[in-house]
């Protein structure tokens, strides 16, 4: 695959259309500054989509449309349309040639296309991914890019390898995996919420439809045992019938007889028995007293007996308030105790801080000190150094100086004629070099002085950079952690306001209502959403009230009729309604309200709940005779001492029924109920006002941060350029200094010389022996000094060894004190909160007891009025007692005429007792026949009754038999079972099947999501295994090209590639090592231009080595080459474009020289670009 065409219309300075054909191999783009060269790599660039206005030289995107000149109005848009070739299916595309294009219009509307075909800028990034043809790739550098290769910071600088690897698409595939696995965990927190709810209300759903089968199932056995027994009796009672009729007529003729004959016996007796029933009344009246006075006196006993049982439970009551104020007390002394030892800890906690603040300060001290003595050795070291040399070098002079003295010699007898002006004139040069040589001198010294100031601050900012990165990398994982929490939680707050808003979890009745409860004023709501239950009372209570929570409040009975009658028109489901005007409150018999202070018992459940005081009939009717218990043997211990009905429910869930029975055991634990439901809510949104809050103010810090951290990398570029400026000025005068050195000592020989001639020493040779002697002196202090000064050296190097270690010992125990420090003051911070924490438990101890107090004065009050009470009873029990003794007297004397009367009635009752026992016989026969007729005729009547409503219409047409023995205890028994199970709804089967049904389908899309998640997972890790392993392995490919180009280019010397974190190769940062040929290792900040320069391009031509891209296009990468390096970088350049396409932009001659087709870009008129090409063997042929 290469670059085929470029065609640009209105780019720039390209105002008409302009086709770019480019061949083969190298390339050159020419031209003079300003033509527009510079707009064909932005026109590149800008196609396979750059976005960046600055890296397009722009300040607006409108910008690359052309602007118009004096002579050209202005477009309306800009388009540029490049073409590869495609032969060998690089893009995955089935087309040998692929146009790519976009358009801009001055309106802001941008347009691209694949081949003509209209499609978006993000399918032509992810077609150029990992090809070496992104926007961000190593194949295409602009002006002034090349050296922000180097320039760039470690992890800017892998993005080059990232491409060169071809991991982008990989990369973006793991974003893509991520936004998928968030995703995917959204929703199962939605759906894991929803089943959470669901399954909350299908297991009491499912019972209660267990509940509705088992009555209709029971019910239908009971009616057919019902109409077999209820047949067989009503025959049965229609014999008896007929039979009982006919002995009836027989003794109703006996008895007529019996009456005439004891009527006339009857009338004699009646005289007597007047005058006794007189004295029977008074008799009666009498007795009545009586019984009125013993029951007076019997009322009186019991009531003294209540009383001094009262008394009784008042004394035991006092007993256990005396003992429970004493273990207050003990506890008040244990707390007291307790907050004295927890002040002592606090004091120890801070004498322990102050101690810990006090060695880190003289540990900060000395690390300062010793700083400074490794700074001061430092200079010492480098002046022994400077000092080292000029002894080498003078040494170095000597030597030369005395294997050249005898030829100095005879150049000095020919020079004796003009030896007085020379000598003068040296003279006078000697002294201007020594003045400079001071100068230089001086001047060194302060750059050394400077340049140790700007590497101190360097550090010291360096320094803070670092505590600013860690501190944001902190903050970033902090914010990560928190945006995690708050997206979870956000996922459940939307799963249960769709629960809310759609009314899951309602049956369909209720939730029919609901959804037009807008219809009715009078329609309050279901009692879910008017009551407030605390959180600890939740699950008894959703217990009590069951299905009950969907009952649906009215105003009145007619609210109620008005919405059953639109459930039936809508066929909406059932519901049922709680009308305020006709319910009955239920509450506990006043004989049960005493139980409620037993052990375990909390209250009645009516009375735990908040409610608007208007639905005090609606809550009370369904919760006031529910007891809530503390545990299951509490709530047992209840039930035996009430009487009246009751349900008694454990906080656990655990309940026990009016009937006696008991359910209970363990359930599946859920917080989402329709009663938890808004508390669920208001708690999300306060815990999400509150994270979000925090993740503003992390968010607000994180920006300063980065403000912080902006400002100190700026100052730290600052400094790095002052200082490489300095090492500059620095080594300039370096070299100034060392070039007077030879001079200075050529010209001391020269004066020496010619005052020895200038002497007219007699004899030359003993001239020439003198001055040697004086040189191997000079030579003999030259090695005496420069044994010294190396012994200096050595001495200041141990120095700065010792002080660098101790250093970093200080550095270590400086971070050791700092992290004491902070434990202390954790410490000290946790030991005062536990003294706050004793201190508020002993003053809630002290209310506790002025409320004991005040409850015992109050049951010695009691105690006080019931014994007064009770002596009272006791002395009006005697009153009573005597009185009846008297009563008793005034019966016994009327008992004994009343005998005398009964004595006279006696003997004429004999006279009738043999016509009066006759006539009972008869008449007893005759009722006992009657009544049991009528008893007879109306349980037949009620058996008739009974059929009917069974379905028997004429009991006589219906054939019967015989019912087996057990089939009347099976009737009571089924009839037990259906008192037993209680009301029942049969509309919860249909509902609890739905909800089974839809709990089933939310399970299988749960286990499919959690599915998807562990293949995402298994994805992302091979994702990274893949990508770790390809970048490695061109990681180690690109570190050896970079070896060797740089060899290539520099001619020796040695650069490298390392990992910072190797341990991480996906996230590490990559650093630049460079060692040029006779010098030592550097930063790369300290190269000149040229080396900046040629190593960049070094690393660029490794990355297309590596992975070559289609094409190559370098903007002016070789401005800062001088002639020598520009012909090593021609080399490399025409080795790589032997085998790939290359497209160059060059100013230099021999960069055009070597190029095998020219593209001239020229100016004719003013603003408007025009391109020439040239193929230079067709030119040269």
């Amino acid at each position: 695959m290469h670059l085929k065409r470029l065609e640009l219309v209105g780019f720039k300075s390209f105002a008409q259309r302009t086709r770019i054909e480019f061949g083969a191999g190298l390339s050159a783009v020419v031209g003079p500054n300003g033509c527009g060269k510079s707009n064909v790599v932005d026109a590149i660039r800008w196609v396979l989509g750059e976005q960046s206005v600055r890296s397009l030289r722009g300040s607006r995107m409108e910008d690359v449309i052309f602007a118009g000149t004096d002579r050209r109005s202005p477009l309306g848009y800009a388009e540029v349309a490049l073409t590869l070739d495609n032969d060998s299916e690089s893009l995955p595309l089935p087309y040998k040639e692929v146009t790519v294009t976009r358009r801009l219009f001055r309106s802001g509307e941008s347009q691209f296309a694949i081949n003509q075909t209209a499609c978006r800028l993000r399918d032509i990034q992810e077609l150029f991914i990992d090809t070496g043809l992104s926007k961000a790739s190593y194949a295409l550098i602009g002006q002034g890019q090349l050296d922000s290769i180097l320039s760039a910071n470690p992890l800017d600088r892998r993005i080059l390898l990232d491409e060169a690897a071809g991991i982008n698409k990989y990369k973006l595939k793991k974003e893509q995996a991520h936004h998928r696995l968030a995703q995917t965990n959204e929703d199962l927190g939605k759906i894991e919420a929803l089943l959470i709810e669901l399954k909350e209300q299908l297991g009491p759903l499912q019972a209660r439809a267990d509940r509705a089968r088992r009555y209709l199932e029971l019910r239908s056995r009971l009616r057919q045992a019902e109409e077999t027994l209820a047949l067989w009796r009503w025959h049965r009672l229609k014999e008896k019938e007929e039979e009982l009729s006919s002995r009836l007529e027989v003794h109703k003729g006996r008895l007529d007889q019996t009456i005439a004959a004891s009527q006339e016996a009857e009338r004699d007796r009646q005289v007597i028995q007047k005058e006794a029933k007189e004295l029977e009344q008074l008799l009666a009246e009498k007795a009545r007293n009586l019984e009125q006075q013993q029951a007076a006196a019997n009322d009186l006993r019991a009531q003294i007996r209540l009383i001094g049982g009262e008394l009784e439970l008042l004394q035991r009551e006092l007993a256990a308030n005396e003992s429970d104020q004493e273990e207050l007390d003990a506890k008040e002394q244990g707390l007291a105790a307790a907050i004295g030892q927890q002040q002592s800890r606090v004091e120890e906690a801070q004498i322990a801080l102050t101690a810990a603040r006090s060695r880190f300060q003289d540990l900060e001290q000395r690390e300062s000190t010793t700083r400074h003595g490794l700074s001061t050795a430092r200079s010492q070291l480098e002046q022994m150094r400077s000092e080292l040399i000029d002894v080498l070098q003078e040494e170095v002079g000597l030597r030369n100086d005395e294997q050249n003295l005898n030829k100095e010699i005879a150049r000095l007898q020919e020079a004796a004629a003009n030896l007085t002006d020379e000598l003068d004139s040296l003279k006078d040069y000697a002294s201007a070099l020594e003045e400079e040589r001071c100068r230089v001198e001086g001047s060194v010294q302060d750059a050394r002085t400077t340049l140790g100031d700007l590497e101190r601050k360097g550090e010291e900012t360096q320094g803070k950079l670092t505590a600013l990165q860690s501190r944001s990398q902190g903050l970033q994982g902090e914010m990560g952690a928190l945006e995690r929490s708050i997206q979870e939680r956000k996922a459940r707050l939307r799963a249960l306001q769709d629960m809310e808003r759609t009314y899951q979890g309602y049956f369909l009745g209720s939730r029919t209502v609901l959804q037009h409860q807008e219809r009715w004023p009078g329609v309050y709501g279901p009692v879910a959403h008017l009551i407030q239950v605390p959180a600890e009372y939740e699950k008894a209570i959703a217990i009590a009230l069951g299905s009950g929570l969907q009952n649906i409040i009215t105003s009145t009975e007619e609210v109620a009729l008005t919405v059953v009658r639109f459930l039936k028109a809508r066929k909406g489901g059932r519901a049922t309604f709680l009308p305020l005007d006709t319910i009955r409150p239920q509450r506990l018999a006043q004989t049960d309200v005493r139980h409620l202070s037993a052990p375990g018992v909390i209250g009645v459940a009516s009375e735990l709940v908040g409610f608007d005081p208007l639905f005090r009939p609606a809550v009370e009717y369904l919760l006031g005779r529910c007891i809530l218990t503390t545990d299951l043997e509490s709530a047992a211990n209840l039930a035996r001492k009430l009487r009246s009905y009751h349900r008694i429910i454990t906080l656990d869930g655990d309940f026990i029924s009016p009937g006696g029975a008991i359910t209970g055991g363990s359930s599946r634990g859920g917080d989402a109920s329709l009663l938890g439901r808004r508390r669920q809510l208001e708690e999300l949104r306060a815990f999400l006002a509150e994270k979000e809050g925090q993740l503003r103010e992390m968010e607000q810090e994180h920006a300063q941060l980065a403000e912080q951290q902006a400002a100190y990398e700026r100052e730290l570029r600052d400094l790095e350029q002052q200082r490489h400026q300095m090492e500059l000025e620095l080594t300039r005068r370096i070299k100034e200094l060392d070039g007077l050195d030879p001079q200075q000592s050529r010209l001391a020989d020269q004066i020496q010389a010619l005052s020895a001639q200038q002497d007219k020493l007699v004899v030359a040779i003993k001239e020439n022996m003198d001055e040697l002697a004086s040189l191997q002196a000079k030579h003999d202090q030259c090695k005496t000094r420069r044994d010294h000064l190396e012994g200096e050296v050595k001495r200041l190097q141990g120095t700065i060894l010792e002080l660098e270690q101790s250093s970093r010992t200080d550095e270590q125990d400086l971070r050791a004190a700092q992290v004491a420090v902070a434990s202390r003051q954790a410490a000290l911070e946790r030991e005062v909160e536990r003294l706050r924490e004793l201190q508020s438990a002993l003053l809630e101890l002290e209310e506790l007891k002025k409320v004991r107090q005040t409850r015992l004065l109050e049951l010695e009050n009691r105690q006080e009025r019931g014994r007064q009470s009770l002596h009272q009873g006791q002395e009006r029990l005697l009153e009573l007692e005597q009185a009846i003794k008297a009563q008793e007297g005034q019966i016994g004397t009327l008992k004994v005429e009343l005998e005398e009367k009964n004595r006279l009635i006696g003997e004429l009752t004999m006279q009738l007792e043999r016509f009066r026992q006759q006539r009972g016989i008869l008449e007893t026969k005759v009722n006992g026949l009657t009544l049991e007729l009528e008893k007879t005729l109306w349980r037949k009547n009620e058996e008739t009754k009974l059929l009917a409503s069974l379905g028997v219409e004429d009991p006589l047409d219906c054939s019967i038999e015989e019912p087996h023995p057990g089939l009347q205890a099976e009737v009571a028994e089924l009839q037990r079972q259906l008192d037993e199970l209680g009301p029942v709804d049969p509309q919860t089967i249909p509902e609890a099947e739905a909800l089974a049904e839809r709990c089933g389908f939310l399970n299988r899309q749960y286990r499919d999501l959690v599915s998807a998640r562990e293949d995402l997972e298994k994805l992302v890790a091979t994702i990274d295994r893949d990508s770790r392993t390809r970048f490695l392995e061109t990681f180690g490919e690109i570190r050896r090209e970079f070896r060797e180009l740089f060899a290539q280019l520099f001619e020796g010397g040695k650069a490298d590639l390392e990992l910072l974190e190797p341990d991480q190769p996906l996230e590490s940062g990559i650093e630049i090592t460079a060692h040029l040929p006779g010098k030592k290792t550097q930063s790369l900040a300290l190269l000149s231009g040229g080396e900046r320069a040629l190593t960049a391009i070094g690393l660029l031509f490794a990355l297309l080595k590596v992975r070559p891209s289609p094409f190559c296009l370098l903007d002016e990468i070789d401005a800062a080459l001088d002639e020598a390096n520009l012909d090593r970088y021609i080399k490399v350049l025409q080795d790589y474009a032997r085998s790939h396409q290359v497209i160059v932009i060059s100013h230099r001659p021999k960069v055009m020289e070597a190029a095998d087709s020219l593209l001239g870009v020229t100016m004719p008129e003013k603003g408007v670009s025009q391109v020439i090409s040239l193929r230079l063997a067709q030119a040269a042929y």
